[in-house]
């Protein structure tokens, strides 16, 4: 189901990144202080690699120095991008297929832009449905016992976590996410 809209309709223009120098200590900074999920790692203009907040735990486990490894030492490097030609849908298939949250836009290895589901979800709430029968039928292998209290936790939609959770459509949203979902199009 194509929508017509295009990933260029819906990703971020300026995306926040960061050189192949900066620390983890420094990432980990501008990631809380521009409340983001991920950074992109960019040298002239040309994607090298990409660090999400899933990384930084592992880093933690690990026991790593955060303010002296840099993150050319950790970022990934195989990063899945999306032209900004293609559609939204398309975009929300490689989310899904590859368990990912952000895509990066890119043209010739150019980064364009910044693609997450939330921004896909702004412009096209319906597709929300196509989303949550992965993440209902991948997280139902996990739960042993059925939490009584969903009213707190991890949004089923982007994984943040909010202490007021709200239900949308059978799963449970945080606030931002519900917000994106509820908002009438223009």
């Amino acid at each position: 189901m194509k929508t017509g809209y295009k990933v260029c309709d819906a990703m971020t223009l300026e995306p926040i990144t960061v050189g192949l120098d900066a620390t983890l200590k420094s990432c980990a900074k501008i990631m809380m202080k521009k409340d983001i999920g991920s950074l992109l790692v960019v040298d002239k203009g040309i994607l090298r690699g990409i660090i999400t907040q899933t990384d930084f735990v592992k880093f933690a486990v690990e026991e790593r120095e955060f303010s002296k490894t840099r993150i050319k030492d950790v970022m990934q490097t195989e990063v899945i991008s999306i032209a900004p030609e293609k559609d939204v849908t398309d975009a929300l298939e490689l989310m899904k297929k590859y368990d990912i949250k952000h895509l990066p836009v890119v043209e010739e290895d150019r980064v364009l832009g910044f693609l997450t589901l939330k921004d896909i979800l702004k412009i096209e709430p319906d597709l929300f449905d196509l989303l949550i029968e992965k993440i209902e039928i991948r997280e139902a292998s996990r739960k042993l016992i059925p939490s009584k209290d969903r009213s707190e936790g991890l949004c089923e939609m982007c994984g943040s976590f909010d202490p007021e959770l709200k239900n949308y459509k059978g799963s449970m949203v945080c606030h931002e996410c519900y917000n994106s979902l509820t908002k009438k199009k223009s």
